[in-house]
């Protein structure tokens, strides 16, 4: 899907705002840069601000309206802050997991369209889109930098992507012997009979709550049976 997706910039006027959304596209496998009408070059400042994707600043395009960036476009997503309702709004925006719901299985061209720094995207161009997304923010000061907001909607679209590994969890089996060498301490340290139960029911209830990962387990199974073992050396020598 990540290679279906081309990010369109509208009229940017500061050069530092196009290297920063091109490195942000770099960390999450993007590649096509549109530019509509630039009001500044892409020269130096650009390029220092993109870091390691001079690659995506190299290929990226310039076009003159907004209309050409869109028009080889299957689906067409804009970005605003301007959340609107029903009367107010060309589009009703979608938060980001919506978003990315909406077009995880889509296989034709995606445009995902960031608009102006200071005045965003106007009402013409959001009702070009065939959907709007705004990210939740504070009602004191709603408007993020576009590298922000580009970093959580490339990182929305990213992580559907990928498969990180994941640790196998704890058997029953492995659990039960880790409370059963819990018991054990207990006895060797004269824990009152009377305050065992209780104790072996909290134990067991942070094994539940926790997690573990057999890793984790086999760790604190054989900590707790080296303590088992000098508990148990300490013992045999009181007793000679």
């Amino acid at each position: 899907m990540l290679d279906n997706i081309r990010i369109i910039f509208v009229e940017p006027e500061y050069q530092d705002n196009i290297g920063y959304l091109a490195r942000v596209m770099k960390n999450f496998d993007l590649k096509e840069l549109v530019l509509v009408s630039p009001k500044t070059i892409v020269g130096e400042e650009a390029s220092l601000r993109a870091a390691h994707a001079q690659d995506i600043l190299q290929n990226l395009k310039i076009i003159s309206s907004f209309e050409e960036a869109i028009k080889d476009m299957d689906f067409v997503i804009g970005t605003t802050s301007r959340i609107g309702n029903e009367s107010t709004s060309p589009r009703l925006a979608l938060i980001p997991s919506e978003f990315v719901e909406k077009i995880q299985k889509f296989s034709g061209k995606i445009a995902l369209v960031f608009g102006r720094e200071k005045q965003g995207l106007t009402n013409k161009e959001l009702t070009l889109c065939d959907s709007v997304i705004s990210i939740p923010a504070s009602k004191d000061y709603p408007t993020l930098n576009i590298a922000h907001t580009a970093a959580i909607l490339f990182y929305e679209l990213f992580k559907g992507q990928i498969s990180l590994p994941k640790p196998r969890i704890a058997s029953k089996a492995e659990r039960e012997e880790l409370i059963s060498a819990f018991e054990r301490i207990l006895k060797l340290v004269n824990y009152p009979i009377h305050k065992k139960e209780i104790a072996v029911l909290i134990f067991r209830r942070i094994l539940s709550r926790a997690v573990l990962t057999g890793r984790e387990t086999f760790t604190i199974r054989g900590i707790i049976r080296r303590i088992e073992n000098s508990l148990k050396k300490g013992l045999h020598g009181a007793i000679r």
